[in-house]
């Protein structure tokens, strides 16, 4: 398990310096320059109230992409001690993900709902429980990994909306999209270390047992920066 693992961690890497790489558009004016959208940066993701908010998001980010990776081996094996004949898992397998995508789309449209009625605090607070509740069932009765990974996909989808939200409504219109972009690529950089450390700790345990620990390790993180800064 460990070389796609690796390889998917130098792709998602290369992707900051190609970003850099991009031309300016001359769109945003001559007085923003890229000075200041490093300034701006600097002043909004290095105090609170996005500093906690962003390490908070970094680390649930990371942990709840690791069900990207881990779902394919897993629905397979699955899928075979259910009976699905060995030539019929990948179809097993695409029906899977047609449904985890109708259940990831629904929730993306229910985040307003989820945001009136649960609120960002405690859906925050509660993320990191639930996925590790999900992930902790994959390994104690294989079929829950369905209901599982659907769950998992919603819970990544309504906290990408609130987040991007709640950073959005807590910088000024003056260098907005450049402080929302550094946010998105410090999550995409915090989904590396979990990529490089997931196919050494699928290959000592299982796929299964090691999606359960990164559940584990996300409630333990989570508690600690709620220990240290209250990130919502």
């Amino acid at each position: 398990y460990a070389v796609p693992f690796f390889a998917t961690a130098a792709v998602t890497a290369l992707g900051v310096p190609i970003l850099l790489s991009v031309p300016e558009t001359g769109a945003t004016g001559g007085d923003f320059t890229p000075r200041t959208a490093l300034r701006v940066i600097r002043e909004k993701l290095s105090r609170p109230p996005l500093r906690g908010f962003v390490a908070y998001f970094a680390l649930l980010f990371g942990v709840a992409n690791m069900v990207y990776i881990f779902d394919q081996p897993i629905l397979r094996d699955v899928a075979l001690d259910l009976g699905v004949p060995a030539t019929a898992t990948n179809t097993a397998v695409s029906a899977s993900y047609a449904l985890f995508s109708l259940v990831a789309a629904a929730a993306t449209f229910r985040a307003g709902w989820v945001e009136s009625r649960v609120g960002v605090r405690r859906w925050f607070l509660a993320s990191p429980l639930v996925l590790a509740v999900a992930y902790a069932s994959v390994p104690l009765f294989g079929p829950l990994a369905f209901p599982a990974f659907a769950v998992a996909r919603g819970v990544t989808n309504v906290s990408s909306v609130l987040g991007n939200q709640y950073v959005n409504d807590r910088v000024d219109s003056v260098g907005r999209a450049t402080v929302l972009s550094a946010a998105g690529m410090l999550y995409s950089l915090a989904v590396v270390p979990f990529e490089l450390a997931g196919g050494v700790v699928a290959d000592a345990l299982s796929p299964a047992g090691a999606l359960a620990l990164f559940g584990g390790v996300l409630v333990v993180g989570a508690g600690l920066l709620w220990t240290v800064e209250r990130p919502v």
